[in-house]
This record gives structure tokens, C-alpha cells and sequence, in this order.
């Protein structure tokens, strides 16, 4: 199946993570939304229908990743893939129980990523 016309928001905060995860989807067609906060991140789920999948970072500024991820499931069936760099124990069990469907650690693994973002855009 094409990536055309998929679109991916990356809730990210940290600048360096975002351009990392943009060249990562460079050669791809998809449309790369930021959203910087957790706020900001339900704010775009609202207004662009066509997010097919989401990027987010667990530790931001006002909302967490937990948080938005909770509040995003409540308004639509999308899939969420954590990322986070503090790997820490019992973390990815949280994780799932706000409803991230995956769940990956930084630095990011470009293979890992590209392989998780085919599995949840391809079903």
C-alpha cells in the first residue's frame, strides 16, 4: 500500500527530535503536522480528519504524552505511537494503559520507526 495522502502528527516539544523524525519521513509522501504541546496536539486531531497517525512524546510542557494520548483516544480511533527517552521501568506499561498502541524509546531507531509507522498506516 502507498503512503500517499497519509498524514502523520508528531507531538513533539524538543526541536532537534522533531527535524530527526521529519528526515526520517523525508523520502515518504506523507504530510508531517507538529504539535509542540499535548494542547496543541488535540487542538490539530480536531481540526485535521485525515491524521492518520500520531507521534507522541511523553514528556511535555502542560499536558503529557499520557495525558493527550487519553483525551485523543476519546475522540478518535487513530493510532498512537509513544515516544519517549526516559526508558524507565514499568513506563511502557503506562504507556499502553492510556491507549498508545506502541511504544518506542530515543534516540529513535529509524528502522524500528519506519517499520512501526508502515505496521499501523498499512492496516
Amino acid at each position: 500500500m502507498s503512503d500517499t495522502g497519509k498524514t502523520i502528527l508528531v507531538a513533539e516539544d524538543e526541536d532537534m527530535n522533531f527535524m530527526l523524525i521529519k528526515e526520517i519521513f523525508r523520502k515518504s509522501s506523507y504530510t508531517i503536522l507538529r504539535a509542540e504541546t499535548g494542547f496543541e496536539a488535540l487542538r490539530l486531531i480536531d481540526a485535521h480528519p485525515e491524521i492518520s497517525l500520531v507521534l507522541m512524546d511523553i514528556k511535555m510542557p502542560g499536558m503529557t504524552g499520557y495525558e493527550a494520548t487519553r483525551a485523543i483516544k476519546l475522540k478518535r480511533n487513530v493510532p498512537v505511537i509513544a515516544q519517549t527517552a526516559f526508558a524507565m521501568s514499568g513506563e511502557e506499561a503506562e504507556c499502553y494503559a492510556a491507549g498508545c498502541d506502541a511504544y518506542i524509546t530515543k534516540p529513535i531507531r529509524v528502522d524500528s520507526l519506519l517499520e512501526l509507522t508502515k505496521k499501523f498506516l498499512n492496516q
